[in-house]
């Protein structure tokens, strides 16, 4: 497959086993008739803060999508200060064309296709994701730092709940 990350022998040393396994931190399922389906990567897991269970981002994104009004979405999470195993949720949204999105109407849609504990507690209306590289991928990074800043800007969240 390959020989080395290029100047990353650490990375390299982490996703491959000694007998030649390559860990790609995918996560999926496979059904009764061996079709395989993709959940999600292991390093987006994001754990809520309600009981405790783990849900991937791809389900919020995917619940959010059915609304015709959206045309993208990503869910971010952050750790407030004190609180152990604990991700504040934003979703972060591009609305379809000539679109307008509040936020009411996404929590209530969302609260219709989610089960409770998979609600984000912010959400965030966006003209674009930040991205990178030359296949244009959304910068999580980024965009979560994006959608503080709009909720510290507009009063939703306090500097107080929040790790810089």
């Amino acid at each position: 497959m390959f020989s080395t990350y290029y100047g990353c022998e650490d990375l390299y040393r982490k996703v491959m086993s000694p007998s030649g396994w390559y860990y790609t931190g995918d996560i999926g399922s496979m059904d009764e008739y061996g079709f395989t389906y993709f959940s999600g990567r292991k390093a987006n897991v994001l754990h809520f803060n309600r009981w405790g269970d783990k849900v991937y981002p791809a389900a919020i994104e995917a619940a959010a999508e059915k609304y015709p009004k959206v045309s993208q979405t990503q869910a971010v999470g952050f750790k407030e200060p004190g609180v152990v195993d604990c991700d504040t949720i934003i979703l972060c949204v591009i609305p379809a064309k000539n679109q307008d999105i509040t936020e009411d109407e996404l929590r209530a849609h969302c609260e219709r296709e989610l089960l409770d504990y998979m609600w984000p507690e912010h959400y965030v209306v966006m003209e674009t994701f930040p991205r990178v590289g030359i296949r244009q991928k959304v910068s999580k990074a980024e965009l979560l730092k994006s959608a503080k800043k709009i909720l510290l800007d507009s009063g939703k969240l306090k500097l107080s709940e929040m790790n810089q």
